[in-house]
């Protein structure tokens, strides 16, 4: 059952119940004005660095390598779990018959999903890495000052998380929040289009 338990949460992780993702059939045709309101909350943050078209221009390239390694990530899982396709129907067929899932199975998809959480560690510090440099270089100390308010004042209101936190990881934390987030790239986007 630990190991049921351990696979179903990992699940829930890999998929990421998030604002963007609240119905996969839209039954209520609420998607687009989720959507919108969330690019609106990246709006609320992206806003007061005040970038310059040019800052954006620089900016976007390193979000997309970053987008990039964790789509890469996401595809070598991908092709992971389908590799445990046929094991898996047949564990169920088993299952169905009242054959509990074998200990051995389970523990094999419980560490293949340990070894994805330790992946994507590693990505999510690759990109804090490359994102802390980009941002280093591109935004001026206001700017930077500005992006300790945002987390300080948006992420602090509900958790007071970062209350203590170093500048440098609040800086992290608003690179793979905000301009690493979809939306926030959408946006930055079309603040740069403008």
């Amino acid at each position: 059952m630990k190991y049921l338990i351990a696979i179903l949460s990992a699940v829930v992780l890999m998929t990421g119940a998030s604002l963007q993702q609240i119905s996969k059939n839209d039954k209520y045709g609420i998607n687009p004005i989720v959507d919108t309101l969330s690019q609106i909350d990246k709006a609320n943050q992206i806003l007061p660095l005040v970038l310059t078209k040019e800052q954006i221009q620089k900016l976007l390239p390193k979000i997309e390598r970053c987008r990039d390694n964790v789509r890469n990530q996401e595809k070598k899982e991908a092709d992971r779990i389908k590799a445990l396709s046929a094991d898996a129907d047949k564990v169920l067929a088993d299952a169905v018959k009242g054959v509990v899932p074998p200990q051995e199975f389970l523990k094999r998809v419980s560490s293949l999903f340990d070894q994805f959480e330790n992946e994507r560690n590693g990505v999510k510090a690759a990109n804090a890495l490359i994102m802390n440099d980009a941002m280093n270089q591109i935004l001026d100390a206001g700017q930077k000052k500005r992006i300790l308010g945002v987390v300080d004042k948006v992420f602090n209101n509900t958790t007071k998380k970062w209350e203590d936190a170093s500048e440098n990881e609040k800086m992290t934390f608003f690179a793979l929040s905000v301009l690493l987030d979809d939306d926030g790239y959408q946006f930055l986007v079309k603040l740069g289009a403008k």
